[in-house]
C-alpha cells in the first residue's frame, strides 16, 4: 500500500510544486504591472493638477476681462448719451 501511495502522490506533488512556481512567476509579473499602473496614475494625477491650475487661471483672467469689458461698454454708453 505505501508504494501505491508513493506512485500516485509523487507525481501529484511534483505537479503541484511546478504549478506553485508558475503561480509565483505570475504573481511577480502582476506586481510589476501594478507598479507600472501606479506610476502612470501618479504621473497623470500631476498632469491633471496642472490642467486644473491652468483652468483656474483662465477663469480668473476671463472674470477680469469681463469686468473690463463691462466697464468699457458702460463708459461708451455714457459717452453716447451725452449731448453733443
Amino acid at each position: 500500500m505505501p508504494i501505491a501511495v508513493a506512485v500516485i502522490a509523487g507525481p501529484m506533488m511534483w505537479m503541484l510544486h511546478r504549478l506553485d512556481k508558475k503561480n509565483d512567476q505570475q504573481h511577480a509579473d502582476n506586481g510589476k504591472v501594478l507598479v507600472s499602473i501606479r506610476e502612470a496614475v501618479l504621473e497623470n494625477r500631476d498632469d491633471i493638477r496642472d490642467v486644473k491650475q491652468d483652468v483656474r487661471g483662465l477663469k480668473e483672467d476671463h472674470r477680469h476681462l469681463s469686468a473690463q469689458h463691462r466697464d468699457l461698454v458702460d463708459r461708451l454708453e455714457q459717452h453716447m448719451e451725452e449731448p453733443r
